[in-house]
């Protein structure tokens, strides 16, 4: 069957198109009457088609499309390759049942929300009884947005864990060759993963430390090391190492060999809560448990 699009004779009075290039005038004919348009006034149009119905080159086309956007007179979106007429619906009433049940066809088929919220708008300001189309006035799209930052945040969190993991695994394998540069006797794949097992309460420097401390020492040195400082709340390489008094002359001793002050651990570093420290207390407690039932076996 013909379809057919209507242009008012009053089109060509209006100051709008007087005021036009004929070029424009020809072209905005076009956008209101090619082979894609549709009852709604929304409709894909590939720049491709354009440049075959109409003859002009892309870059012609690039040029009237964004001239006729600047004019408010239409919307172009290059992902979906969809326009939209945005005077349309003043000039082509929808309130015929036949024409309402196509428009409402084509509206579901449109890809762009963004043209489906424009569009709902503007029936329910020109009073178009459109009640059964599938659009949501912004709460569908305020959905849209949530549902693409809760999957935003569930990558970034997936990459942390990744990139955690990969961090982690890294320090296991430079425990396992410490415990080979420092001739740490004894150590199984046990009792590396005991080692690495404090990473979880401790900095990783403070794990360091303790294997430097077990040099040529049995393993066991280096696990009960780690576990008497969580007891006493050296979770941090400043607690282990705290640094000197800044501007201040060392003290002397009557044998007249200086004697170094040193300082508490420094405000800067966080303060460990009293619950923090039972939980760091207890999972010491269980690292030194399994260390002398696995002695006991033994």
């Amino acid at each position: 069957m013909a379809v057919y699009r209507q242009i008012q004779v009053s089109f060509w009075q209006d100051p709008f198109v007087i005021g036009l290039t004929p070029e424009e005038k020809y072209f905005y004919v076009y956008l209101m009457s090619n082979s894609k348009t549709s009852q709604c006034g929304i409709y894909e149009l590939p720049k491709r088609v354009i440049e075959f119905e109409t003859g002009y080159h892309r870059e012609t086309v690039d040029k009237l499309l964004h001239r006729f956007i600047e004019y408010g007179k239409i919307l172009y979106h290059d992902p979906t390759q969809e326009i939209m007429l945005l005077n349309w619906l003043k000039h082509n009433s929808i309130k015929s049942p036949k024409v309402r049940m196509c428009v409402e066809k084509e509206i579901n088929g449109i890809k762009n929300n963004d043209y489906k919220y424009r569009f709902a708008s503007l029936c329910k300001d020109l009073g178009y009884p459109i009640n059964s189309l599938s659009i949501d006035l912004g709460e569908e799209k305020e959905k849209e947005k949530e549902e693409e930052k809760e999957e935003e945040k569930e990558e970034e969190e997936e990459k942390a864990s990744d990139s955690l993991s990969s961090s982690n695994s890294d320090f296991k394998d430079e425990i396992t060759k410490m415990t080979k540069d420092y001739d740490i006797q004894q150590a199984s794949i046990y009792s590396i993963d005991q080692i690495y097992a404090f990473h979880r309460v401790v900095e990783n420097e403070v794990i360091t430390a303790a294997l430097k401390k077990a040099s040529g020492k049995h393993v066991n040195y280096a696990i009960n090391t780690l576990t008497n400082w969580v007891k006493e709340g050296k979770t941090k390489i400043i607690d282990i190492n705290p640094p000197l008094k800044v501007g201040v002359a060392p003290a002397r001793t009557q044998g007249g060999k200086p004697q170094i002050e040193v300082v508490k651990p420094t405000e800067e570093a966080p303060a460990v809560s009293q619950e923090e420290l039972e939980e760091m207390i207890r999972f010491a407690e269980e690292m030194q448990s399994n260390t002398n039932n696995k002695r006991s076996v033994s």
